[in-house]
């Protein structure tokens, strides 16, 4: 602030009194510019907003699908049927023999789980590709799983 109270000395109002006025732009070249910038803020949020899904051990719901049979739901995508979730089966539990609609990943966290001649324990690894039917599903002791389903012929990633 100057001794007389402006913001601005005088030399600087010069100055800037000098300087080339703002070019203006025709309101519709400005409306395509905005619509340009806006567009990809969209599509940079939408990218961020895609890029990653995080779901804590605390988080989400494990719902009963069946007696001593627990499932939750790490994501889901409706368009495709596609489905990453976790089953949870109390010692003792069965699940009925059924026909697979996609094909379906999965990996025995914790636990022992058997079809019919199939025994799995923790850390082997099952595919069951779509319309292949698996007989009962069992185990004795519990068991924990992640279990992945895909369209057939789309790749998956663990």
């Amino acid at each position: 602030m100057t001794n007389n109270g402006d913001v601005l000395d005088g030399q600087t109002l010069q100055l800037l009194g000098d300087a080339p006025a703002v070019l203006e732009f025709a309101p519709e070249k400005m409306r395509r510019l905005r619509d340009r910038v806006m567009q990809r803020v969209d599509d940079d949020i939408a990218k961020a907003t895609q890029s990653f899904l995080t779901v804590h051990s605390d988080d989400g719901l494990w719902i009963e699908i069946a007696p001593k049979i627990k499932k939750k739901v790490l994501y889901a995508n409706p368009e495709t049927g596609d489905e990453s979730y976790l089953l949870r089966a109390e010692p003792g539990a069965e699940a009925p023999s059924h026909v697979h609609e996609h094909d379906e990943y999965c990996l025995v966290l914790e636990g022992e789980l058997s079809f019919d001649e199939i025994y799995l324990k923790a850390g082997d690894f099952h595919f069951a590709p779509a319309g292949s039917e698996h007989g009962i599903a069992r185990t004795d002791v519990g068991v924990l799983v992640y279990i992945q389903t895909r369209q057939q012929g789309t790749p998956t990633v663990f």
